[in-house]
């Protein structure tokens, strides 16, 4: 938003889309693998949409914009990434004691291994 005003631009706010989630699990698996999948959906999502604004600034012929985006989508990446790595964690840990200690080294900041 702060771009947009430098460049003279109105700021115009709309919903924004939140993709189907449910917390009730039935195939066994434990909710902290479920919450970590939805995350990891909701980083996927943002990503799809810095994606399209970026190919907006392209086909807009916005050099500028489309450097501000780069920003974004390079941490975005990371995010991802990062979250994709805690899924796959919990899947190796499976429920009960492996999920509590994996959530133990992630609130103290310790690589999880």
């Amino acid at each position: 938003m702060k771009y947009q005003n430098i460049r003279g631009g109105k700021v115009v706010l709309q919903p924004i889309a939140v993709p189907e989630m449910q917390f009730s699990r039935l195939d066994g698996t434990s909710d902290a693998l479920y919450a970590l999948e939805l995350a990891l959906q909701l980083e996927k999502f943002v990503y799809r949409r810095l994606l399209k604004m970026h190919e907006l600034g392209t086909q807009c012929d916005h050099p500028q914009f489309c450097d501000e985006i780069d920003k974004y989508m390079s941490a975005q990446v990371r995010r991802v990434k990062s979250m994709a790595e805690h899924v796959a964690q919990v899947r190796r840990v499976g429920t009960g004691h492996g999920v509590w200690e994996l959530s133990k080294q992630l609130e103290e900041g310790a690589p999880a291994a």
